[in-house]
């Protein structure tokens, strides 16, 4: 009997930590979980219900969007790229091909808009377009560029493609941009 006793009282005291032990793990990971998402920066928060349309859109309707907005106006560029930027003599045109869901376009996108508007080179023509989570959407856009990721900053001389900038950069947007501009890179496998 007494044995009975101790094997009862060893089997529900296993079951009784166990159960405190699951417990203790299911809430461990839900405060985990939702640390990582308050550790967000609030003007990234703001955002989760906003979306701009689908297709060309305009600078200023990317600026509704706090996540651009914020980021731009703490974008520091590099002087030396920005004055190779504004004393470009030659026409060009840039399509700016971006996700307003893709984290790298929401980092790389705001620096290019901050670079454009410190280098005020009249010679540069922008546009934006915005793709959708599969870069498919707009069609019509998307296939004549060979739009692969996002953000991808396209630069244009006449019809000819001078060269792009894929995702991310390969120093800053604004060097990779004033190379292209200058020749030095002209990297575009497309």
């Amino acid at each position: 009997m007494i044995a009975y006793l101790r094997w009862s009282f060893s089997f529900f005291w296993r079951v009784f930590t166990m159960k405190w032990f699951y417990l203790f793990i299911f809430l461990s990971a839900t405060l985990f979980a939702e640390d990582q998402v308050t550790n967000q920066p609030e003007f990234e928060k703001d955002d989760s219900h906003n979306f701009i349309a689908l297709g060309p859109v305009t600078r200023d309707q990317i600026l509704t969007l706090n996540v651009f907005k914020q980021r731009m106006s703490k974008y520091e560029p590099s002087s030396s790229a920005i004055q190779e930027i504004q004393t470009y003599p030659q026409p060009v045109e840039i399509k700016v091909v971006f996700g307003d869901w893709c984290k790298d376009s929401k980092q790389h996108v705001p620096a290019f808009m901050k670079v454009m508007d410190t280098a005020a080179n009249p010679n540069i023509k922008i546009s934006y377009i915005n793709v959708d989570r599969e870069k498919k959407e707009p069609a019509s856009f998307v296939i004549p560029l060979k739009i692969q990721n996002v953000p991808t900053f396209i630069v244009l001389s006449g019809n000819q493609e001078k060269g792009r900038i894929v995702e991310t950069p390969k120093t800053t947007v604004e060097q990779d941009l004033a190379d292209i501009l200058m020749g030095v890179s002209t990297e575009s496998p497309y």
